[in-house]
């Protein structure tokens, strides 16, 4: 989401992606520009918008789903 946000010019809404992230129970920041996977506990889940591709393979969820 923020690689996206940051490629459209978005400034403003990096901010407030930013200052989320204080929110967070256990946010743990990547630093990889080019991440597509984000290791949650003892899981690897692929976040997502192609969970039908990707599922055949690993375990995929759609994004905004993964809490």
């Amino acid at each position: 989401m923020r690689r996206g946000l940051l490629r459209a010019g978005k400034e403003k809404r990096v901010a407030r992606l930013d200052a989320a992230k204080g929110m967070l129970v256990g946010y743990a920041p990547i630093r990889t520009p080019d991440v597509d996977m984000i290791p949650a506990g003892d899981e690897t889940v692929i976040a997502t918008t192609n969970v039908r591709h990707l599922v055949r393979f690993v375990s995929a969820r759609i994004w905004r789903e993964i809490g």
